[in-house]
């Protein structure tokens, strides 16, 4: 039952608080719920033990302890621990377990969720302490938990859907939480029927894989592939594409991505654990679990980095032009996603997750930070009438926090985690055979773009003038919405240390715990002489791009200042142009995609439901019984029961056969 402690405790917690949360007080309420959340920490640091024992030679004398798992190992020597329940399904040859399967990557997603879902649970405690459905929002929370932990345990695809659509309905019920507002159920419903569209083409490429391959459970998915199909097949090149758009739906990539803006709809909490450490993180590991699918399918490989780079790009253009301090960051979560796409495009898998984990620190505080400062401002979330909360006694310790979380989100140089996690990205995009210049270039805008949307909500909520929300009283948050942000700030400055590029030391503890689990079917992306003639060029050009991503945040951070705070007038003027509030409309509204589909799909939908509600089938029945009836009707008429009637009819009948049959 070893991996089983990291899953029950939510999952029972969210079934009492289902059961008794109504007749619990607040505290117990929160109590259970932040403790259940700790228990499933706790037991993913102590089944994490032996896995980081076994990479790190200088820690192999904790493998020696009775109290920690014992691990299994693969063929190709990758650690892991491995839990079967029962059977759970039985079709013919096809058998499906309720188990779980605990690797190296299995443990860093297992650790993203509990230990930054705990610390949101702690800030959630003191963020809806005056909501009156508290006990049922905890229930909410802790079931997100529960099935995001089961989705990324599964040692099957079956099991992993079966968590894949649990935080698809988990984040239904918390994006309408509020659902006596339309608006909120509205977008609660965008977001379902949106990744419903991921959903399917998930459930279509699973299907096929078992048709094809026999098995679903996923560490034999790699051999039989190789087996049964060859590199660009066309069948797992259609697997592969329905694995991706299934990957789209849920991490709101291009074209899915248009719930995710909605989606801040929701409690600030909920927004802090959908963005960070749940639901949109789910596309990445998906696609980082079935790698090998897409290693033999190089067509989708190639399809991954562009939709990632493109999804990266549009993104950060819509967040340079919200207004909302929420969809600001919305828009930041599908850009920082699509960097993980485009890693994941160009075999860096590694590198990927490394963005995943720092992305889930700085964007949670962010997050957190920003319901701080709405809550400190009566509610108001629009970015046009805040300004220089920073000064005075209004919120200077979340203006550092805040700090913390944009200097990370902008990849400053050297001290911030989002500076190493890019870099190794941008690195990989170089790499043979899946890199690209193009890809590369993409992502490098796209740095710039981050670093000068990060700092224009930066600056435009702690610097310059207080605005009409700055004016008033500010309240000033307790200590459960301070020190769960002080937590993430530490993660969101340290965390890139675990994995600093040759230029800067070369250490690779994230890489080295893994790498095993990828090393066998996918090549190193970030190695230092793929592509080059000698590491020393290859040296030269990782310092010259590391140099050329730094300065190029650098400047975007320096232009934030100007426009937004040196001269902010001069830049209203340029938005009130014709060219100007041309494009900041376009960009606002998310480049017109919600439009379109509200055309394309939407629009002709509510027809065919309107023209559906007056019942056209049953018109057609009707007709058809209407007929019925009136040839009943007429024939009844020549039923007058006289012989003589009959026998005219009888004549007329063969006169009538004989001129059919006679005529020329």
């Amino acid at each position: 039952m070893t991996l089983s402690l990291m899953v029950m405790p939510p999952l029972i917690s969210a079934a009492l608080l289902a059961v008794a949360g109504g007749r619990m007080g607040r505290r117990a309420i929160a109590v259970l719920a932040c403790a259940a959340v700790a228990l499933s920490f706790m037991a993913a640091v102590w089944t994490s033990a032996p896995l980081i024992a076994t990479t790190y030679e200088s820690m192999s004398s904790l493998a020696a302890l009775e109290f920690l798992p014992q691990l299994s190992m693969t063929m190709e020597g990758v650690p892991y621990l491995q839990e079967d329940l029962y059977t759970w399904i039985g079709v013919g040859s096809l058998r499906v377990n309720m188990g779980f399967h605990f690797d190296a990557v299995a443990a860093l997603m297992v650790l993203v969720v509990t230990g930054i879902g705990l610390l949101i649970h702690l800030y959630a405690a003191g963020y809806m302490a005056d909501d009156p459905d508290y006990g049922r929002f905890f229930c909410y929370m802790n079931l997100f938990v529960a099935a995001m932990l089961i989705l990324v345990l599964a040692d099957n695809l079956v099991l992993l859907y079966l968590g894949w659509e649990g935080v698809g309905a988990c984040s239904y019920l918390l994006i309408g939480f509020w659902y006596r507002e339309p608006a909120n159920g509205a977008a609660a419903r965008k977001a379902f029927v949106v990744t419903r569209v991921g959903d399917a083409a998930l459930a279509l490429g699973l299907f096929i894989l078992a048709r094809d391959l026999g098995t679903l459970w996923i560490d034999e998915i790699a051999g039989s592939a190789a087996r049964v199909w060859t590199v660009g097949d066309p069948t797992v090149t259609l697997v592969a594409a329905l694995l991706l758009i299934g990957a789209a739906g849920k991490s709101a990539q291009l074209p899915l991505q248009v719930w995710l803006p909605d989606a801040m709809a929701g409690p600030t909490p909920v927004s802090a654990l959908i963005h960070a450490a749940t639901m949109v993180t789910a596309g990445v590991y998906l696609i980082a679990r079935t790698h090998v699918i897409f290693l033999m399918a190089p067509a989708v490989m190639a399809a991954v980095a562009i939709v990632g780079t493109l999804t990266a790009f549009l993104a950060g253009c819509a967040a340079l032009a919200q207004k909302d301090i929420k969809r600001v960051l919305a828009y930041s979560t599908i850009s920082q996603i699509g960097y993980m796409f485009a890693a994941l495009g160009v075999g860096a898998f590694t590198a990927a997750l490394f963005h995943l984990m720092t992305h889930a620190f700085f964007k949670a505080l962010l997050f957190l930070s920003a319901g701080t400062i709405s809550h400190a401002c009566h509610g108001e979330t629009d970015l046009r009438r805040m300004g220089g909360l920073r000064h005075g006694r209004a919120l200077p310790g979340t203006a550092a926090l805040a700090a913390v979380g944009v200097g990370s989100l902008a990849g400053l140089p050297l001290i911030t985690s989002g500076f190493y996690s890019k870099d190794a990205i941008l690195w990989a995009a170089l790499q043979p055979p899946y890199g690209h210049p193009v890809i590369l270039a993409g992502l490098f805008v796209t740095a710039g773009l981050t670093a000068l949307y990060a700092f224009r909500w930066y600056f435009m909520i702690f610097s310059g003038p207080p605005g009409p929300a700055s004016k008033a009283e500010v309240h000033r948050p307790g200590a459960l919405l301070l020190w769960p942000c002080v937590g993430l700030a530490a993660g969101a400055l340290l965390a890139g240390f675990l994995e600093t590029p040759g230029t800067l030391g070369g250490y690779h503890a994230l890489g080295d715990f893994l790498n095993p689990v990828f090393s066998a079917s996918a090549h190193s992306a970030g190695g230092e002489h793929a592509g080059f003639a000698s590491a020393q060029a290859a040296h030269t050009a990782e310092l010259v791009l590391q140099g050329s991503a730094a300065a190029m945040s650098l400047i975007c951070v320096l232009l934030a200042y100007y426009f937004f705070v040196m001269r902010p007038a001069w830049f209203q003027r340029l938005q009130r142009g014709s060219a100007g509030s041309l494009i900041e409309a376009l960009w606002r509204s998310g480049w017109g995609f919600d439009a379109v589909y509200e055309a394309v799909f939407v629009r002709p939908y509510m027809a065919l439901a309107k023209l559906l509600r007056g019942e056209p089938i049953d018109d057609v029945v009707n007709a058809i019984a209407g007929t019925a009836r009136v040839s009943s009707a007429l024939l009844s008429v020549t039923q007058t029961g006289r012989l003589r009637t009959y026998a005219g009819a009888l004549v007329l009948g063969i006169l009538l056969l004989l001129t059919i049959w006679l005529w020329p």
